[in-house]
């Protein structure tokens, strides 16, 4: 029963992805939209899931590792891609480093030991939105800046 729970939150995640990937209109903006879908994943979620996945559903877990070492991954890479042909992250970056550093920062918050030297201060959302612009606002151009500062502000209004 858990592993069909989380292949089916695995299969909503790939879709609104890729509707996130759909409907931006840079690289920069898709990098928003996912921070506004994560709203909605991160909102409700105990912090020790993917711990208690591995250490008590390792079948689920498998599925987990899956979907992170192959669609998110690609999700992240195709990103970094689209955003050099935009010009709107930096030409020199190193798109196999940075994916997989990307993609390694996203689980940063739901190690148990990060939690508790935060003194579960924050939220998971809080933590993610603050990697995830640290990230981008280290990738990006001049333009992309422009870009990031513009959808940031929207961000901050709505």
């Amino acid at each position: 029963m858990v592993k069909a729970v989380v292949d089916a939150m695995l299969d909503e995640n790939r879709c609104s992805c890729s509707n996130c990937i759909g409907v931006a209109e840079n690289a920069i903006h898709e990098v928003f939209l996912t921070m506004d879908m994560m709203v909605d994943v991160f909102g409700e979620m105990n912090p020790s899931v993917i711990f208690e996945l591995q250490k008590y559903h390792p079948k689920s877990y498998q599925s987990f590792l899956k979907h992170k070492s192959e669609f998110i991954l690609c999700a992240i890479k195709a990103n970094l891609e689209r955003g050099l042909k935009e010009e709107l992250y930096r030409a020199d970056i190193n798109m196999d480093v940075l994916s997989r550093y990307r993609l390694e920062s996203m689980f940063i918050p739901f190690n148990p030991d990060f939690q508790i030297s935060l003194n579960k201060k924050f939220t998971l959302l809080e933590i993610e939105e603050q990697i995830i612009l640290n990230f981008l606002f280290g990738l990006v151009t001049a333009k992309g800046y422009k870009l990031a500062m513009k959808y940031l502000d929207k961000k901050k209004l709505g």
